[in-house]
């Protein structure tokens, strides 16, 4: 409480004191008294009053309803007893004070929440922002890798003909796929003539240098210009390791020879386009030790329908001749046997032909 009010409260009691005293008595008396034109303030604002203020024996005498109702107290006169009863006041400030900072309370938590509202917005912010910038990023370097490629490794020189390559990069999470396209036909002398070890070397510098690039392990994928597999090869950037998955016409390959042949048969030799109607094959084939056996199923037709018999035999053969060769390619130094069924009857063989690896040119 602070010393204005506790003066009030003093001054309002002294007179209350007196007035009851008096009232009681009921008597009057003159008093010596003195004016000296007392003002009063509350937190420095003037307050009028009825009746101006005076001092008697030391003491200054204030209009009590003036004063107190200036401080929230409501004042009334009891007549029948004398009594001036005062209600509200400090203990209505409290209560205002108590609301006032509730209410504020109120603001700050309101605050709080807006805060921690913009904070989580810039965070969402921050957090995009360097998701773009890490993706930028990333398409950088693999733009750039792209680019070293094509600027190191577009050209393969080290076998009997040129491969040129062009070259395409994927990211993901944890590995990155370099596809290199070719100029060549697998099935063609140009591959087959490499120099089968050293382009093994070449492909191994394209994929450390991409697990370089990237930090991550490498797949690298061989195309060629018909976008048929040639090589598959991987690189574990953790144990630097370099490893030949799969390669067409290699005998070292993950793939069984016997399904690279019919993956290559079903490609290349699915339909005989010669004769007077379109021939569809489907193909099995068995590797031996010494010789590799093609087994050819005609689709629809029999033997003694026209469609085979009007095949145009001689282009028929030398198409026959030309699938053995390319078979040769893949598995060297073994025979091939090709025999013809028909799907509609399957345990006749309608044409047979076998040739000798050395007569395979």
């Amino acid at each position: 409480m602070n010393l204005k009010r506790k003066a009030f409260i003093s001054l309002a009691l002294s007179l209350l004191m007196a007035t009851s005293v008096a009232s009681a008595a009921k008597k009057q008396e003159k008093l010596p008294c003195s004016f000296r034109d007392i003002k009063i303030q509350k937190n420095g604002q003037a307050i009028n009053v009825s009746r101006e203020p005076f001092i008697y024996d030391g003491t200054t005498f204030l209009p009590l309803r003036d004063v107190t109702e200036n401080f929230g107290y409501s004042v009334v006169w009891d007549d029948a007893t004398s009594t001036i009863r005062l209600s509200g006041g400090a203990s209505s400030d409290v209560t205002l004070l108590k609301q006032d900072l509730q209410n504020k309370d109120i603001m700050i938590s309101q605050l709080q929440s807006q805060i921690q509202t913009l904070k989580t917005e810039r965070d969402n912010l921050k957090k995009k922002l360097d998701d773009e910038d890490s993706s930028s990023s990333s398409d950088k370097d693999v733009d750039d890798l792209e680019d070293d490629l094509k600027d190191d490794y577009s050209k393969y020189t080290k076998g009997d003909e040129v491969l040129k390559f062009s070259f395409s990069v994927k990211e993901k999470s944890s590995t990155v796929t370099v596809t290199m396209e070719g100029d060549f036909d697998r099935g063609k002398s140009e591959w087959k003539d490499r120099n089968a070890s050293k382009f093994e070397d070449f492909i191994e510098d394209i994929a450390k240098a991409s697990a370089k690039a990237l930090d991550k392990d490498v797949t690298v994928i061989v195309e060629d210009k018909n976008n048929k597999e040639a090589g598959e090869y991987s690189y574990d950037e953790d144990k630097k390791k370099f490893k030949k998955e799969s390669e067409y016409g290699s005998s070292s390959s993950s793939k069984d020879s016997d399904s690279e042949i019919e993956d290559m048969l079903e490609d290349d030799y699915s339909k005989y386009t010669k004769g007077s109607k379109n021939l569809e094959f489907e193909y099995s084939v068995k590797v031996g030790s010494d010789e590799i056996t093609v087994t050819m199923k005609l689709q629809d037709y029999k033997k003694t329908d026209s469609e085979w018999k009007d095949r145009n035999e001689s282009k028929f053969d030398d198409f026959i001749e030309s699938l053995a060769k390319d078979i040769a390619k893949i598995e060297e130094d073994k025979d091939v046997s090709v025999k013809v069924y028909s799907e509609k009857d399957s345990s006749t063989k309608i044409y047979s032909e076998s040739f000798k690896a050395k007569d395979i040119d």
